[in-house]
């Protein structure tokens, strides 16, 4: 236990030497040395009261550092001393040769900068934010101007990541000096961008994506392309035939009102923040076959490279990669193929996404992490639907979904689908500099800016309801999607868009999503589908029961009939994340099915009279009573089918009495 009056005069000292030790590993063990010795206490001992130091040591820094500005975080841009360059590969400088040739000496391997600097107040000593770029993110040191003033100073920071030896010290020195001047004196920078999407410079709002940055009257460059980054060189590049592209693509737009809603999702992202509208995540569903995948190319292919090889990312990552990938596709899109490769709970997944804030992380020392935040509008695929997850009701204003297949009655074969397929996986990109151009420009400028904010409230007002707050909450999202869809067209001659299409497919499914959302509110209804499931999934065929099997509760004895499934009903709903008790409550006041006291699912109907209760059997007439399936004759087949029955004539109630 360490002496009060000790414990008081260690942290004492611990802070006045904090900013001098903290970034030097041979001198802060020193001290820890000298700080036992002096106080008869063990080394851990101070190690420890160091923690509590360095943890209020940050948060007095962080208190003089400059305020974030409410609309852009001023940290997504860089300054950068010409003749520097920073990327990936590491610092560069720019020299001319004799000859005035320009070429590129190499600093170091490593990518760093000087973020800014600050004066501590609490001695008056300046402090600079070094940032070192890594492929698992970035490494903040705070530490004082003089550690960067001579070359054994830097080199301890190569336990940081930092690349740098004797052999490169002098000229990192340099480079950091002359940064440092720059951050001083604000003069002739060039500027670097840290982040895909928005960011500003000088009150001018700019966008970057890939290696481009679209900014009115200044130059920047793209920094954080860092080893491992979710963009592939070419991600962003046009590719192929311009012509044909146009095109095949205006013949589809006018077949397929899927597609224009996919497109408009694809390129919605930006305009998220321009907005002020929430993440939403858009899901296709449905087995396969059914054009999930071409539609998600096809709108991919609007902004880049579509494919694994590009835009497109797997479902199957944990939630950290999850993460990840979302803050390098800021404000772009975000596009998760297959949810049924999904690893772990879905539901984790779909609130990170829906939220935009990646989770809470903690420094060595207890302080709190950066938090990774993200605006994305997320174009995702699976077999499954997102909204019939009982863990996943809380995202019912955050996920638009539907079952309608791209090209679903267009008249495309299935052959001419792959074929699709294959193009614009090889002809994709044309349109997308052109529209950011065009947003970027909105925003740049009020006048332009007030008025698309004008023309996003009256078709807010358009789709509006008044018997779903659900949809009302996603109103603000089909409505930029459709100004988005107005904004491609005005863009690109082209492209041949007209405002009728666009209502048409944004309503389409505006109106799917409020069955959807109906539908999923219905828990009985969903419950009796999911029990459905499973008698068309047991691998037994009905067996016959006669009434001497069961007797229920009221003592009525029921004649003879079939049990369709033998597993347990209340374990089944519970797996399905179903209430029992409410559910089966429901079952019987719609005469849709009996229970026997042993929790069994069995086709009978309760009859006309008190006394007595009537076994049906499973004919098609009975089924359509019962609700349990539908009248257009699908699920009739698929029963048949499951049974073995080879005549379409002949009833259940036949094939069973003769099995």
């Amino acid at each position: 236990m360490v002496d009060l009056s000790a414990k008081k005069s260690i942290i004492k000292e611990l802070q006045v030497k904090h900013f001098e030790i903290i970034s030097d590993e041979k001198a802060k063990m020193q001290t820890y040395q000298d700080l036992s010795d002096a106080y008869k206490v063990p080394v851990h001992e101070v190690s420890k009261l160091h923690v509590s130091v360095t943890k209020e040591a940050r948060e007095k820094v962080e208190s003089m550092l400059p305020k974030k500005p409410e609309d852009l975080n001023d940290e997504d841009v860089v300054l950068i001393p010409r003749p520097y360059s920073v990327n990936k590969k590491g610092v560069r400088r720019i020299k001319k040769n004799s000859e005035g040739e320009e070429k590129l000496e190499i600093i170091s391997k490593s990518s760093f900068f000087l973020r800014r600097y600050f004066v501590n107040k609490l001695d008056n000593s300046v402090l600079v934010e070094m940032v070192i770029l890594e492929a698992s993110g970035e490494i903040k040191v705070i530490m004082p101007i003089e550690k960067l003033s001579n070359n054994r100073a830097v080199s301890d920071l190569s336990r940081y990541g930092l690349h740098c030896t004797s052999d490169n010290a002098k000229a990192v020195v340099r480079y950091l000096a002359d940064q440092f001047q720059m951050l001083k004196s604000k003069r002739d920078p060039s500027y670097a961008v840290f982040k895909s999407g928005w960011f500003s410079i000088k009150g001018k709002h700019g966008f970057s994506f890939g290696s481009n940055c679209i900014i009115p009257g200044f130059e920047a460059i793209r920094l954080n392309e860092k080893e491992g980054s979710a963009f592939q060189d070419d991600t962003f590049k046009c590719k192929g035939d311009e012509e044909a592209f146009y095109n095949k693509l205006n013949r589809l737009l006018a077949l397929s009102p899927v597609l224009v809603f996919e497109i408009g999702v694809a390129l919605s992202s930006p305009l998220l923040w321009v907005l002020g509208i929430d993440n939403a995540i858009f899901h296709k569903y449905g087995n396969s076959s059914i054009g999930k995948t071409i539609g998600m190319t096809i709108a991919l292919s609007m902004i880049g490279k579509p494919g694994i090889s590009g835009l497109i990312r797997r479902w199957r990552t944990t939630t950290n990669g999850i993460e990840a990938i979302a803050g390098e596709y800021n404000d772009i899109i975000l596009a998760l193929d297959d949810l049924s490769q999904k690893v772990g709970r879905t539901s984790d997944d779909v609130y990170l996404l829906g939220n935009g804030q990646g989770k809470q992380r903690a420094n060595k020392d207890g302080t709190a992490r950066d938090v990774e935040f993200f605006r994305l509008l997320v174009k995702s695929n699976g077999e499954q639907p997102i909204l019939d997850d009982n863990d996943l009701q809380g995202t019912m204003a955050r996920v638009i979904e539907t079952k309608r297949s791209t090209f679903d009655g267009v008249g495309i074969s299935a052959l001419e689908i792959r074929e699709l397929k294959s193009f614009f996986e090889n002809n994709y990109g044309f349109p997308y500099r052109a529209f950011i151009d065009e947003v970027v420009s909105i925003v740049n400028d009020s006048s332009r800016l007030s008025e698309l904010r004008a023309e996003f409230d009256s078709l807010s007002n358009l789709y509006v309801t008044h018997d779903n707050n659900y949809i009302n909450r996603l109103v603000p999202v089909f409505a930029c999607i459709h100004l988005v869809l107005r904004i491609l067209s005005s863009t690109s001659a082209k492209i041949e868009l007209e405002e009728g299409v666009i209502h048409n497919s944004v309503s389409l499914l505006l109106e799917d999503q409020k069955s959807r959302l109906s539908y999923s509110n219905d828990l009985p209804r969903r419950a009796l589908d999911y029990v459905w499931e499973h008698i068309l999934s047991e691998s037994t065929k009905p067996e016959f029961i006669t009434g001497q099997n069961f007797i229920p509760t009221s003592h009525r004895v029921h004649g003879s009939g079939y049990a369709i499934l033998k597993k347990n009903l209340k374990k089944i709903l519970v797996d399905g994340g179903f209430p029992y008790q409410s559910c089966c409550r429901y079952f019987k006041e719609q005469e849709w099915v009996w229970l026997d006291d042993k929790g069994d699912l069995l086709t009978i109907k309760m009859g006309g009279t008190s006394s007595a209760c009537r076994p049906y059997t499973f004919d098609e007439s009975v089924a359509f009573e019962l609700g349990i399936l539908s009248k257009t004759g699908d699920d009739i087949e698929l029963l048949q089918n499951y049974m073995g029955i080879e005549h379409k004539e002949q009833t259940l109630a036949e094939f069973l009495k003769e099995n």
